[in-house]
């Protein structure tokens, strides 16, 4: 497992009077890029219709205490979630690739997350799977005793598990 720290901004300022959707940038794919390994830098809009941009990504490595579960460092992960003004310069860099006219000033600490991620740093991109099995080739005649399983799943397949959950039921259970 690896752990990718993502912090959030909200934004309050001009370059975004017009944005009614979440935006998501094309992921850059040149050298020292991390393409693949995070959505970007997006917007997003929380339920009052306010402006969000995140996350970036941090990659961290707890202390193995914090993986063997000892009480040896047992604030990591907390110190690990508080947000700071340090990654305001970099947020507003990448969010200015798609939406120039914001300013840097509009830009607030707003909260942070940890995502464990199923592949390292530069392991390159791994899409998700779905696999159909039968128990029996009988079974597999009569499309019954169907098991399906969804591998490797991790975000934005996360904040899509209700479009999933349908079209496995749509496309693949009942197709």
């Amino acid at each position: 497992m690896f752990y990718a720290k993502g912090s959030y901004a909200s934004y309050h300022g001009p370059g975004v009077s017009n944005v009614k959707r979440l935006i998501y940038p094309c992921p850059y794919s040149g050298p020292n890029a991390h393409a693949f390994e995070s959505l970007g830098t997006h917007l997003t809009l929380d339920l009052e219709g306010k402006v969000h941009f995140g996350p970036d990504i941090e990659w961290i490595d707890p202390p193995e205490s914090e993986i063997t579960g000892t009480e040896e460092d047992g604030d990591f992960w907390t110190k690990k979630l508080i947000p700071d003004d340090s990654k305001l310069p970099e947020i507003h860099r990448a969010v200015m690739s798609y939406l120039p006219g914001v300013k840097l000033e509009g830009f607030q600490p707003d909260y942070v997350g940890i995502r464990p991620k199923l592949i390292p740093p530069g392991g390159g991109f791994q899409d998700f799977l779905f696999c159909k099995d039968y128990p029996s080739v009988d079974a597999e005649r009569n499309h019954s005793n169907v098991m399906f399983s969804l591998l490797g799943i991790e975000s934005p397949g996360l904040t899509s598990n209700l479009a999933i959950a349908e079209m496995v039921v749509e496309d693949v259970i009942k197709g």
